[in-house]
């Protein structure tokens, strides 16, 4: 791999994404959690890996100004790309590098977290021995490193219809040809399976949905990509500790925890063994993983496993938790059974007043709040009721760290950088407003993808903090004067002038509410 010549990145740039997984704030969180000091990540050394035109750090330059950032990725284009991008938003603490991987040495520098997104899985050998190795000598003393990687034993069955769509596309060179030809097979598949309801025919209606969603650069690059490599978590580990490196935590603390697999596979688990590695690649065994984004710190770090209640006060916490009994049906300071429901439609069914009380500050309250102001207002909301703090102050962090583990209640270090209620005067960040002028999908403040239509990409840019709704009301009806935009009613276009004018308003105030949600206004 030589930075000199042009590859299938630079002919198909692939496109660059926000993940929220790879964020300094979460990964300086899990490693809190277990008991690492990791640098603050608001001040922090940053490298990312593979950083394409730069979508998963630029907006952690902009939000943390005393960071430094750092991408490196071998497409000269997409550095191109994301270095105008820098250059627009006037950014002085980033830096993209066109350069190889296998370049990189000690001099480079040390960071503090250290990001390989969608990279290990898709490169020769040599360079995944020196992701490993870079990730130990230029990681900082108690630095963090995510690498993620398809994993076995998931991506098994994925690996056949990879074969086969490399063997229906051998002999074509160009790229959107290929993409086609390789979809075309395997709807042909998915029709034309004998038995649709078989393992294999589920497989096959399940890869087309995914990629009938998905960009030719992502079928192109994550699945045709000429090298791949899947791994053990064993594997991986194995890689890891001749690094002297140690695993740390998995992104999704919730799949580490074996309680959530019940009480028959808790008991089997305390047989086979007390250790990390092995208990995640049973468990890795037993939900068929296909991928994975692991953390890893210095293996001379001593670390905490035997997670305490009391350690949920330094945190602070979120959850999609919503209340299942209607609002004018909540009674608090009862001993009537509460239902409340996460978006993967588990249920969580509580009589305790105060469990009660707590989730529904948390869902009100929409941003991370810290534990101990959550517990001053839910002694607040139950006051007249006899409530000892102590004991209530127990109760609650022993609750919302079994949540925690079972993925229904969100672990966070600082209160987030948005609004929650549209001010009198709207903004979202210079970010969001370039990348509407850009595109169809903007960057959040939670470092989420939210995507754009006509509407929001006309809108957005004039949310800098100067218009008020009445102005935002007047900008946006030029817009329907030339035809630009329309407005429908009953399937008809609202032609009227007045009756546009309330529904524009109406469209507009719906709308700003709706991003509030989802984190792209700021203060």
């Amino acid at each position: 791999m030589q930075a000199t010549q042009l590859n299938e990145y630079d002919i198909v740039p692939y496109s660059s994404y926000p993940y929220p997984q790879t964020h300094p704030e979460h990964l300086y969180t899990i490693a809190k959690l277990f008991g690492l000091n990791a640098p603050d990540f608001s001040q922090s050394k940053i490298l990312e890996l593979g950083c394409a035109a730069g979508g998963n750090i630029i907006p952690l330059a902009l939000n943390y100004p005393e960071t430094t950032v750092v991408g490196v990725d071998l497409s000269a284009v997409q550095i191109d790309m994301g270095k105008q991008q820098i250059e627009r938003l006037g950014l002085k603490n980033i830096e993209l590098k066109h350069l190889s991987i296998l370049d990189i040495t000690p001099d480079f520098g040390k960071f503090d977290y250290i990001i390989v997104h969608g990279i290990l899985s898709w490169v020769t050998e040599d360079v995944q021995s020196k992701i490993f190795e870079i990730c130990q000598k230029n990681l900082s003393a108690t630095g963090v490193a995510y690498i993620s990687y398809n994993t076995l034993p998931g991506w098994n069955m994925i690996q056949s219809l990879r074969d086969m769509m490399l063997y229906h596309t051998q002999f074509l060179t160009n790229p959107a040809e290929k993409a086609a030809q390789a979809r075309l097979l395997l709807t042909f598949l998915r029709d034309n399976v004998q038995d649709k309801e078989s393992p294999y025919g589920r497989l096959l209606a399940q890869e087309v949905a995914l990629l009938s969603q998905s960009d030719d650069h992502y079928l192109l690059h994550d699945h045709l990509e000429q090298n791949h490599r899947a791994f053990y978590f064993h594997e991986f580990m194995q890689q890891a500790n001749k690094n002297q490196l140690q695993y740390l935590s998995d992104t999704n603390i919730a799949s580490m925890f074996v309680g959530n697999f019940g009480q028959p596979i808790i008991e089997k688990f305390q047989s086979i063994s007390n250790d990390q590695t092995r208990t995640e690649q049973y468990l890795d065994f037993l939900t068929h993983k296909r991928f994975k984004g692991s953390l890893l710190c210095h293996a001379n770090i001593a670390l905490n496993r035997n997670l305490k209640p009391e350690q949920m006060e330094s945190f602070f916490v979120t959850t999609g938790l919503e209340s299942k009994t209607p609002a004018k049906e909540v009674v608090l300071n009862t001993t009537k059974e509460h239902e409340f429901v996460d978006n993967q439609k588990r249920n969580i069914k509580t009589s305790n007043p105060a469990i009660v009380t707590m989730l529904l500050i948390l869902k009100e309250h929409q941003k991370p709040l810290l534990v101990t102001d959550l517990l001053k207002k839910v002694l607040k909301r139950l006051r007249g009721a006899t409530y000892n703090a102590d004991v209530l102050r127990t109760e609650m962090c022993a609750t919302l760290l079994r949540l925690v583990l079972a993925d229904t209640v969100h672990l966070h270090s600082c209160p987030g950088h948005y609004v929650v209620e549209p001010s009198e005067k709207p903004k979202t960040s210079d970010l969001v407003r370039y990348q509407a002028s850009q595109g169809i999908w903007v960057t959040s403040q939670v470092h989420a993808r939210a995507n754009l239509d006509v509407f929001a990409r006309a809108l957005i840019p004039y949310l800098d903090g100067e218009n008020s709704v009445e102005v935002l009301l007047e900008k946006m009806m030029k817009h329907f004067a030339t035809n630009e935009l329309k407005l429908h009613k009953n399937g008809i276009v609202v032609t009227d002038q007045e009756e546009l004018t309330v529904l524009l308003k109406e469209t507009i105030s719906n709308f700003l509410k709706n991003i509030a949600k989802q984190a792209l206004l700021v203060s």
